[in-house]
């Protein structure tokens, strides 16, 4: 990528640079007052953009550009992260929900079997006590 400046006076500095450091090239050159008539950013395929000189009136772009970098890696490792982790604790906790209402609905078949159980046996019983009353007469 190359970088075409043109001062005032027509004299031109070319650069051949990464993004960040032609940005901070021409940051400089006009943070220090010279007189920059135009900026050309061009690129491999012949592309050219012109850039806006008013926004180049501020601190350096690379470290910048370098802290968003690192904070944008930042947030995509964290994200992954807490999406991989978060999936996971979601699987195991509808594993664990499933096994409780398997167990839930295990218990009320047992449930349903003790009272059946209890019911014959409240029956029996209660046939018992006729008897015994029966042999008491």
């Amino acid at each position: 990528m190359m970088f075409h400046i043109t001062f005032a006076d027509f004299k031109t500095f070319c650069l051949c640079a990464t993004i960040e450091v032609g940005l901070d090239t021409l940051n400089a050159f006009l943070a220090s007052g010279k007189n920059v008539h135009s900026a050309l950013l061009i690129e491999k395929n012949g592309n050219r953009t012109e850039l806006p000189l008013d926004a180049f009136r501020g601190p350096a772009f690379a470290q910048g550009m370098l802290q968003i970098e690192e904070q944008y890696q930042e947030v995509l490792a964290v994200r992954v992260w807490d999406y991989h982790y978060t999936t996971a604790r979601v699987i195991r906790l509808q594993g664990n929900v499933s096994y409780a209402m398997q167990t839930a609905k295990r218990v009320e078949e047992e449930k349903k079997n003790w009272k059946r159980k209890a019911d014959r046996l409240f029956a029996r019983m209660d046939r018992i006590e006729e008897k015994i009353q029966l042999l008491k007469s």
